[in-house]
């Protein structure tokens, strides 16, 4: 359930709203959690209907702090009585009809001075382990040889480093909604344009090759990102990505 939530938070950032009530038609058939009730919320079609998500929500996590926080909004922003809504009573709700409005579903793309310092962050630690890694490997995979021995440890030291970035990438991508540590620390992150997961191939494809490909001509690939209208450097049109302000 985690990962179809996820997905859908990914097609509601990127305002893909029918793509978005598709997949939680399926959620809410199939053992829906508190978080697939907020979910349901953020596209609900009246503000009875939201509140009867979100009271769903924390009936079955009271703990839940973004469910809170949206009521808490709800109280505030709420001039009039809410209008009654059967919606939710029904198998097929009204959050499933296409091209409904609602409000603040689209995203905000990530500014450079953003992602350069997330990248910053993540360039530190991967310094970090990857030194670990190294210093590992010289502690005990290293002995006393000749110069061709040595050449071959230093390729092996080379793979260890992509190795090791790739582990990080993949890892924090795939597993923490598009957000690495560097991302998370300034409140952005790694979306699919078409909606989608994010998978290994794309962290892959995004994190390693592409970010070979943009440093290739003087960095021309990451200088990309300031003239594009969706501010996609090479690795990001090579993976089908863009960065956006993490809601």
């Amino acid at each position: 359930m985690s990962s179809l939530n996820a997905e859908i938070r990914t097609a509601i950032a990127l305002n893909h709203i029918d793509h978005a009530r598709d997949l939680l038609r399926r959620a809410l058939r199939d053992s829906p959690d508190a978080e697939t009730y907020y979910l349901a919320s953020q596209v609900a079609v009246s503000e009875q209907q939201k509140r009867e998500f979100l009271s769903k929500a924390l009936e079955i996590d009271p703990f839940y702090q973004d469910a809170h926080l949206a009521m808490e909004r709800l109280k505030v922003l709420s001039r009039s009585e809410p209008e009654p809504s059967e919606a939710f009573r029904s198998e097929f709700a009204p959050i499933y009809q296409p091209k409904a409005k609602t409000g603040a579903l689209s995203y905000a793309l990530a500014g450079l001075g953003e992602r350069l310092l997330a990248q910053l962050i993540d360039s530190f630690i991967l310094l970090v382990l990857s030194s670990l890694v190294i210093a590992l490997y010289l502690t005990f995979g290293i002995g006393e040889g000749d110069f061709e021995e040595l050449l071959q440890d230093g390729v092996v030291i080379s793979l260890l480093q992509i190795a090791t970035s790739a582990l990080y990438y993949i890892y924090f991508l795939t597993r923490h909604n598009g957000q690495t540590p560097g991302k998370a620390a300034l409140g952005i992150r790694i979306v699919k344009l078409n909606g989608a997961q994010l998978t290994a191939w794309d962290a892959i494809l995004r994190n390693i090759i592409g970010y070979y490909l943009s440093g290739l001509f003087f960095v021309l690939g990451y200088l990309w990102a300031l003239w594009d209208e969706r501010r996609q450097g090479w690795h990001d049109k090579l993976a089908g990505t863009v960065v956006i302000k993490a809601r």
